[in-house]
């Protein structure tokens, strides 16, 4: 197995950079995340892009740039069927640009609060870009939305989203049985089968 290496991952949410540690663990991959703050990295662009692959790359560019270090950036975002799916690219600031992860999810359920459609799923795009490198990962997983929130764990829309198949939703169940179905490893195990090839 080739020497450890650290890649930084282009966020400074602590609960985004454990998760991805503990996926790349669980994926036998040679790398430690280390974030923007760990890099020196105090400010950080506007996500402006359309898409989530532009506001991957606008991170992971940013984060590159700044460091010379290889980096890695996701968007991720909750897509819900019955609301065109919004909040997508804006899920993290649904209820406003500084809006908590509670308000995030408290406007949600009341614009849904008559709705009997609940399907919905996670979608994760990646972005790692090094010297000579740039290249994109995706995953998703499908779900539903809960009609209140179940769960302590996680962060973001965890508490309120049920995975395909089972009947709590991210927020309860235990971090290594998230990290093997999220839409983030979906996308991580894509990037594991490319990095580990570039680095034979």
């Amino acid at each position: 197995m080739p020497a450890e290496k650290k890649i930084l991952l282009a966020t400074g949410n602590h609960h985004k950079l454990s998760e991805f540690n503990d996926i790349a663990y669980d994926l036998r991959l040679p790398i430690t995340f280390i974030d923007l703050k760990h890099a020196g990295i105090s400010t950080f662009p506007d996500e402006t892009g359309i898409s989530y692959l532009q506001n991957a790359r606008i991170k992971a560019m940013e984060a590159f740039s700044k460091s010379g270090m290889p980096s890695l950036a996701d968007d991720s975002g909750l897509e819900v069927i019955s609301l065109c799916n919004s909040p997508g690219i804006y899920s993290a600031r649904y209820a406003g640009h500084a809006a908590s992860d509670s308000e995030n999810r408290t406007k949600l359920l009341e614009a849904m609060q008559t709705d009997i459609r609940r399907t919905a799923r996670f979608v994760c795009v990646l972005c790692y870009i090094d010297a000579d490198t740039e290249v994109y990962f995706v995953g998703a997983v499908s779900g539903s939305i809960a009609l209140k929130e179940a769960g302590k764990d996680g962060f973001g829309y965890d508490s309120l989203f049920i995975p395909a198949g089972y009947k709590h939703t991210f927020a309860e169940m235990y971090f290594e049985e998230k990290n093997k179905i999220s839409h983030r490893a979906h996308a991580m195990r894509a990037f594991s089968e490319w990095y580990k090839q570039k680095i034979k």
